[in-house]
């Protein structure tokens, strides 16, 4: 290893750290495995009270003094070492890759010098091993980072373990994860520094228990689990280690079923000496709840590392002994269910062996499903036979079945809806912290749908660590920042003002308090929001505070996105306008839509040879770039690619203290917000959110009228996106005035071919939009003439149009054309079909324009 490259030298120091502090042999694991631990060679050294730690470790690939080739091989050299390292001391570790390449290499030295478990993915494949743990997990940030991933990648760390983030000198953060960012920012987005990089740095030096192994920084401290809880000593260094062995304790004197004598308990006790007392209430109160009714609905949530899966495991070892029971013999009845009901209580009530006659597990993938069922059949000590379910293969749910669904939150509702109501009973676990999908919308919006026998419990206690765990403190400070009380009096005097990003520094308490409040009052609100909101040059934060005493306290917050404007400028492009090494994200042929308001529009039959210009592609709906969500959606609604250059601020988030709402501070705040722009560049206000009666009403009394409802469910509400604009502008009333039409055109289209869209608007905004009437489109025929003739030129899809077709249409009463439509309407319609169909709408439509010319 070159010491120029590394200064730190030799990993000596460095192997003798991890040996140390490695993970107690004596903690049971969640994963099994054919590889066992390797013998020690000192194992007085050994550490088996060690506090979970983050690791940050230095690679540096932007030195300039080295050959193109050899730092290539200087930096696969170095993270050789380092795997080896790590592989030699513990048992399973999860490598996390920013890229494919990177990914799928050879794997070294894995199961080479050590004959422990090295398992490398790509980040984009994390998802997919929530649920499991591991004693390391490393998280390679050399091509930039995601809070997400950083918040679930500390969750999969067992007790004991240690979370690695190999990054660049720390000195160098601040401009390097500005130029490598993996979180798409918006198009034209010109950030040189990173907020969020600063913001980490100076949790990360603030923290005594983090260790640094870079050329700037080498401190290796060892933590002892039981002094740094008792407040006795906070860290020790590396040559300390021998004086702080202790017997790691067991906070909820849980016992392996693997350490169970033969004989000795019962399937059942077992089962109960595993859980913690808060899970064993929880799993008691699940079949008591099932025993009373014929359906019921059950939400268990938790941060990372509370046992959710695990105790949805134990519920699904003793509902499928249970069926075993129900369908044995009389001989092995009375054992089996002596077995099953041990933990429950002493009534043997036959109605819960009836209750379900087959037990499902569900999760977002395959492998998911499968940990699942090996933890069931771990617990249950016996090879039952469980069946998986894909989320999307409801045909093969049976109607009597209990109906298991891990990571919750990372699945569609509407998907969540056909499971569990056809389901007899569902046990539902997800996380809520924003990284898994958004398990507060599940417990916000989904679950209040449910009719009767809707249950929702919440773990509180870590499960797989233990309480006070350092690296779990700070991943909660720096992620999920609690709310504080806020003292109200009468003479408090709340004003509106810019919390500048280059401020947040000096008025950090200030920042917190808005985090906080983001993640109490936004069911969608992720980690990756709050680096968003910090390097994203298009977003502003303001502050209502109240003046009163010495610290200023946040009462609310807007939180907006500027859209639209001069980086939409013919002559400008893309190269100039973005940073250096910026994504540009720019898709064609558009097959996602925008929170709903661009449809898909993948059609081969568009002509764009034209005019290929940006602005014109964005407005025919053959292309789109990242954010700007509003300008885009009006573009394309309107077909007016000069729209896109008009200044839009869209409020993206807003939020009241939660002692302070009810009070009016939202519409005061809006108010404030509004006259502070008024005159400047923004006189158009945007918002969008999931359609519901009490925030609808909320945004119409402050003046937002709807322009546009989405064409999709969003995947973390259950609700349609709503589209909606206050304005000052007089050019843009003309604009709203055609929007209502279109909208108006959207409802009618959405009650006759998607009905269950149609009965999630609210009914408050059907009745204020006008109707789509015969006479109504006689006195906009301006309007449709102007979009018929585009698709009929090959300039927009038939997808962009197909709802005011159908209007049109059907109000006019065109036989023909409403036959075709109901033809491309069919499932599994061949490609050559549709082409041919959509060619003879064009001809009807050309014969209408020309009849109405």
């Amino acid at each position: 290893m070159s010491d120029d490259f590394m200064p730190c030298g030799e990993f000596e120091e460095l192997r003798r750290w991890l040996h140390n502090r490695a993970v107690s042999p004596s903690r049971s694991d969640e994963i099994t495995t054919e590889h066992s631990r390797p013998a020690t060679s000192n194992p007085d050294l050994r550490l088996t009270n060690a506090a979970r730690q983050l690791l940050i470790l230095e690679v540096d690939d932007t030195r300039t003094n080295h050959t193109t080739n050899n730092l290539t091989n200087t930096i696969r050299n170095h993270l050789t070492e380092i795997e080896a390292a790590l592989a030699k001391t513990f048992v399973h570790i999860l490598w996390i890759h920013n890229d494919e390449k990177s990914a799928v290499r050879t794997n070294a030295i894995t199961n080479k010098q050590s004959n422990n478990e090295v398992v490398h993915i790509q980040a984009d494949g994390l998802r997919k091993h929530l649920g499991f743990q591991y004693a390391s997990v490393v998280l390679d940030c050399r091509k930039g980072w995601l809070p997400n991933d950083m918040l679930a990648s500390a969750g999969l760390v067992k007790a004991g373990g240690l979370l690695v983030l190999i990054c660049p000198p720390p000195s160098k953060w601040t401009r390097y994860f500005a130029e490598h960012t993996r979180l798409r920012f918006s198009y034209a987005d010109r950030h040189q520094i990173s907020h969020f990089s600063d913001l980490l740095l100076k949790h990360f030096y603030n923290d005594p228990t983090i260790a640094w192994w870079t050329s700037e920084k080498r401190v290796l401290p060892v933590v002892d689990m039981n002094e740094y809880v008792n407040g006795k000593s906070k860290s020790r260094t590396d040559g300390d280690s021998s004086n702080v062995l202790g017997d790691i304790s067991n906070q909820h004197s849980k016992k392996s079923l693997n350490e169970s004598s033969v004989g000795e308990s019962s399937v059942g006790e077992s089962l109960a000496s595993e859980l913690s007392e808060e899970q064993t209430s929880i799993y008691r109160s699940v079949f008591s709840r099932i025993e009373e009714a014929d359906k019921s609905y059950h939400l268990i949530t938790g941060g990372r590392g509370r046992g959710k899966t695990t105790l949805l495991a134990h519920i699904g070892a003793t509902a499928s002994l249970l069926c075993n029971a129900a369908n044995a013999g009389a001989s092995a009845n009375a054992n089996a269910k002596k077995d099953a009901t041990a933990t429950l209580t002493a009534s043997t009530n036959k109605h819960l062996e009836q209750a379900y006659d087959e037990v499902f597990v569900c999760a977002p993938t395959l492998m998911q499903a499968q940990h699942l069922k090996k933890l069931i059949q771990k617990h249950s000590a016996k090879n039952l036979t469980i069946s998986s379910l894909a989320p999307e293969r409801i045909d093969l749910l049976s109607n009597k079945a209990l109906l298991l669904i891990d990571e919750a939150a990372a699945i569609a509702p509407q998907l969540l809806d056909d499971l569990t109501q056809k389901a007899a009973h569902s046990v539902l676990c997800t996380t809520i912290e924003g990284y898994e999908g958004s398990g507060k919308g599940l417990l916000y919006r989904w679950l209040p749908r449910a009719l009767e026998h809707k249950y929702q419990y919440t773990l509180h206690r870590a499960f797989r660590w233990q309480d006070g765990d350092p690296l779990e403190k700070l991943m909660q400070q720096i992620y999920q920042p609690t709310v504080s009380a806020f003292v109200n009096t009468q003479q408090n005097k709340f004003t509106l003002q810019p919390l500048r990003k280059s401020d947040i520094a000096e008025q950090s308490h200030l920042f917190e308090q808005c985090h906080a409040l983001l993640n109490s009052a936004h069911y969608q609100n992720t980690p990756n929001d709050l680096m968003r909101i910090l390097d994203a040059a298009d977003h502003m934060l303001w502050i209502y505070i109240s003046n009163s005493g010495t610290k200023n306290t946040v009462v609310g917050l807007i939180c907006a996105v500027e859209e639209g404007g001069e980086c939409f400028e013919p002559d400008s492009c893309i190269g100039q306008a973005k940073g250096k090494g910026t994504t540009t994200s720019i898709d064609t042929n558009v097959s996602t839509s925008m929170d709903g308001f661009v449809d898909s529009c993948a059609d081969s039959s568009i002509n764009d040879s034209d005019d290929d210009s940006l602005q014109h592609a964005i407005a025919r709906g053959q292309r789109r770039v990242q954010g700007h969500m509003t300008s885009q959606a009006m573009a394309l609604l309107l077909n007016e690619p000069d729209y896109l250059r008009e200044h839009i601020v869209r409020i993206q988030r807003i939020a009241v203290h939660p002692q302070m709402q009810g009070k009016g501070h939202g519409s005061a705040m809006l108010m404030q917000f509004r006259k502070i722009l008024e005159g400047n560049k923004y006189n158009n206000i945007a918002t969008s959110y999931g359609l519901t009666a009490s925030l609808s009403n909320f945004w119409q009394k402050n003046g937002y009228h709807l322009v546009k409802i989405g064409q999709r469910i969003d995947t973390s509400s259950g609700t349609l996106s709503g589209l909606l604009f206050h304005t000052t502008s007089p050019a843009f009333l003309e604009h709203q005035t055609q929007a209502a039409f279109y909208l108006s055109i959207d409802i009618y289209y959405l009650k006759a071919y998607h009905p269950r869209l149609y009965r999630l608007i609210p009914q408050t905004l059907i009745a204020t939009t006008p109707k789509a009437t015969k006479e109504y489109l006689e006195d906009e025929w301006h309007l449709i003439r102007k979009k018929l003739r585009l698709f009929v030129d090959d300039k927009l899809a038939f997808s962009l149009v197909r709802a005011l077709l159908f209007t049109v249409s059907d109000t006019f009463k065109l036989d023909t054309t409403t036959a075709i439509i109901k033809t491309l309407h069919q499932k599994h319609i061949h490609k050559a079909q549709k082409l041919n169909l959509i060619q003879r709408l064009k001809d009807e439509c050309d014969i209408l324009l020309r009849t109405k010319a």
